[in-house]
């Protein structure tokens, strides 16, 4: 499902365009907004069912967690 879920990220940013419409910016945006609340959701289920200290020692997590913390902040 989270595979899914970066692909169809991957397409809603390659969809960008010059000049791009209100409503298209709205519409990206929203799902942008969902995405990445999703990624994070993903995230806190990781950390919490392998517990911190296994989560990081892989460092894909590490990785991830990078990345979608600093799309959140």
């Amino acid at each position: 499902m989270i595979l899914l879920l970066i692909v169809l990220n991957t397409i809603i940013l390659a969809l960008d365009h010059y000049p791009e419409s209100f409503i298209e910016n709205d519409k990206f945006s929203q799902i942008n907004t969902f995405l990445t609340w999703a990624f994070f959701c993903e995230m806190m289920i990781k950390v919490i069912g392998l517990g911190l200290t296994n989560y990081v020692k892989d460092r894909v997590n590490v990785f991830d967690a990078l990345v979608v913390v600093s799309t959140v902040a």
